[in-house]
């Protein structure tokens, strides 16, 4: 779920994926960074809880930052 608040431009991000230092929220936020041309500092990734991602896939190593950041990507073509 990607929220923009329009006051000051910044973007709050919650995913489905468990943070467990594979890099799901720096990867997620670089992506949304990119794709939305703001800088990385406005943007700011949300604890994950059951309401966002209610049927998430496990965990596991690399996959579900790379699963994802491809999201996004698809998402804002």
């Amino acid at each position: 779920m990607v929220s923009i608040y329009h006051v000051d431009g910044s973007v709050a991000i919650s995913h489905g994926g468990i943070e467990m230092g594979q890099g799901i929220h720096t990867k997620v936020a670089q992506v949304a960074a990119h794709i939305l041309g703001i800088p990385l500092d406005l943007i700011c990734v949300k604890p994950t809880n059951n309401f966002i991602g209610v049927n998430s896939y496990d965990t596991g190593g690399c996959f579900t930052s790379e699963v994802v950041a491809y999201v996004r990507i698809q998402f804002y073509k």
